[in-house]
């Protein structure tokens, strides 16, 4: 049962605890349990798919991806879980029809996420840097490579560069 329904799993900073997302019909969860073995528990029910789990660095909270609709339209929202007391904040909403990363730590205070505005994953890619109690993201320079995963597929996107390349010889006549 734990093998089919996880989509997301990942390990506690000091390796004693695994974070995992179960996406059943009805709801879906965020379940930590002991790595050494024991019994699971669920620190907060929601009504969305969960995915991509990543524990913050000093192991209090959980980032994770909840996607869903509003009205008709589908949307994913990055929502940071606080572990002790399973309290929920919605950090921020991605865009419809955009494609972006797995959200990783930047801190204890702040994340980063790859971003793309076009479902394709064609689109100008940017690093977003969101500071935990933000609204807005800040634009970081555009990454060279990201993959952005799909169901059983990876694609990665190159950032083409408006300038052509400096070589090595074309620096040592500067």
């Amino acid at each position: 049962r734990l093998a089919r329904d996880v989509i997301s799993a990942g390990w506690s900073p000091d390796g004693k605890r695994v974070v995992f997302a179960r996406n059943e019909r009805d709801a879906s969860g965020l379940i930590v349990i002991p790595s050494d073995g024991g019994s699971e528990q669920v620190i907060v029910k929601r009504e969305g798919r969960l995915n991509d789990v990543a524990w913050s660095p000093d192991g209090t909270r959980v980032l994770m991806y909840e996607a869903g609709r509003v009205n008709t339209i589908a949307t994913t929202v990055l929502v940071e879980v606080e572990i002790a007391s399973g309290a929920t904040r919605d950090l921020f909403r991605m865009p419809a029809s955009s494609r972006f990363s797995t959200a990783i730590w930047d801190g204890n205070d702040a994340v980063l996420y790859a971003f793309s505005s076009s479902q394709a994953g064609g689109g100008q890619v940017l690093l977003q840097r969101l500071t935990i109690g933000s609204t807005t993201p800040q634009a970081r320079s555009s990454a060279s490579t990201v993959a952005f995963r799909r169901p059983r597929t990876t694609r990665a996107i190159r950032r083409r560069s408006a300038s052509p390349r400096t070589t090595s010889s074309s620096m040592a006549s500067r």
